[in-house]
């Protein structure tokens, strides 16, 4: 099956996207227990609130950069 590449490009961003997306919940579990287990005995929900809003994003858009390269080699090895 031949992909133009529209389709090609097209499934390089849907992989960046669920990259991302899986960073970002991933991430935001692990730094919330993270951020909550460091914190001080009355203040674990905003240490952890505080923990996700600090290093979330760098944890999704790593996986999101990830995620692109991997479909783009895929792609590029495919056809």
């Amino acid at each position: 099956m031949v992909l133009s590449f529209y389709e090609k490009d097209q499934r390089i961003v849907f992989g960046a996207g669920v990259g991302f997306q899986l960073g970002a919940v991933g991430g935001s579990v692990f730094h919330f227990l993270k951020g909550s287990y460091r914190s001080l005995k009355g203040e674990r929900f905003t240490g952890g609130e505080q923990a996700i809003r600090l290093n979330v994003p760098r944890n999704a858009s790593g996986f999101a950069a990830l995620a692109a390269t991997v479909s783009a080699f895929e792609n590029a090895f495919a056809y």
